[in-house]
């Protein structure tokens, strides 16, 4: 184990409690939200490492942003390869769309 990882499972440690509540929250819009766009978002002023956001959004209009992990170019290209499976998705149904 990296201590990177360790770090990351450190800090969702005090979040896991808060996952099946979410999962609640969720459960009236699954199947009723489709993915209508993906899009790299730059992040000012650029870190050291040039990681971009991703926003996903949805036809409810609700969004979800996380990190990219990667620059804003490469970013951009892997959703040009993404976008055409997620759009129309349901963005709730995260084991299906991670499993592509």
């Amino acid at each position: 184990m990296t201590r990177r990882t360790l770090l990351k499972i450190l800090a969702a440690a005090p979040a896991a409690p808060l996952f099946p509540a979410f999962g609640a929250l969720a459960a009236p819009s699954a199947g009723k939200l489709k993915i209508t766009a993906i899009k790299a978002l730059g992040m000012q002023p650029a870190t050291a490492a040039g990681n971009c956001l991703i926003r996903v959004e949805t036809d409810g209009g609700l969004y979800g942003i996380g990190e990219a992990g990667s620059t804003g170019p490469m970013a951009r290209a892997r959703i040009q390869t993404m976008e055409r499976l997620l759009i129309g998705k349901d963005p709730l149904s995260i084991e299906n769309i991670s499993s592509r």
